[in-house]
């Protein structure tokens, strides 16, 4: 369903809600969807980069579900290594560490995904040690299996009437339900009971979506690297 159709149903019902009410409305309702059902499932690829520890995850992850290097599912630490500067460059002296490693980590660390190898004989900074550093090996795919929210629609006058969610089209018509019943709770529109009727369609949309949910994924996105 195209947004301009959503717009036709909200309008029906909010005839004085401007374009852009409407459209902040909606995306506020997608990422409301999301998070809830769990829809949108999205792989991020990235290479990595010797000995670079850290990569920003986009904004509209929800949360990472598993991470793969190469097509292999790797672990999570809980808790991260308790040394956290310790990518290696000409500048700090310290070497490219075991090339040979073949068990890895990641965890997140302030919207970053950290990814780390083991190293038996570990490292040491004054008396702290560790047996995880940065990954030492540049160009493995790094593979970030994702809850996201869908994108949002752009200001951008009216050309986002003719785009479309990327939520699963039969599930379009909830975003309108969402919109539709915050509507009747503001202003001279109040109407409590109309509230609570598309409430309860939007929910039930939302049971519907998490059923449909499951073995579900959208494969695309990329990883936006930062260089520490």
């Amino acid at each position: 369903m195209k947004n301009k159709q959503l717009v036709e149903i909200i309008s029906q019902h909010h005839p004085d809600m401007t374009h852009a009410e409407i459209q902040l409305k909606i995306n506020l309702a997608q990422d409301d969807f999301c998070a809830k059902t769990e829809v949108i499932e999205k792989t991020y690829r990235q290479n990595t980069i010797a000995g670079q520890r850290y990569y920003t995850l986009d904004s509209n992850i929800l949360k990472v579900v598993k991470v793969q290097l190469d097509d292999i599912d790797i672990d999570r630490l809980i808790t991260p290594p308790v040394i956290d500067d310790d990518e290696f460059d000409a500048s700090s002296g310290r070497s490219d560490g075991n090339k040979g490693s073949t068990k890895f980590a990641w965890y997140i660390s302030n919207g970053r995904i950290g990814v780390v190898e083991y190293i038996p004989e570990g490292i040491t900074v004054g008396e702290v040690k560790t047996k995880w550093q940065s990954i030492s090996t540049k160009d493995k795919e790094l593979r970030v299996f994702t809850i996201s929210k869908a994108y949002s629609f752009p200001r951008d006058g009216v050309a986002w009437l003719t785009d479309t969610s990327e939520i699963p089209t039969q599930f379009h018509e909830a975003l309108a339900y969402k919109v539709i019943g915050d509507g009747y709770l503001l202003g001279s529109n109040l109407k409590p009971d109309l509230s609570q009727l598309f409430a309860g369609r939007y929910m039930a949309e939302v049971k519907e979506a998490k059923k449909y949910a499951k073995g579900k994924f959208v494969t695309n996105g990329v990883i936006k690297p930062q260089d520490f």
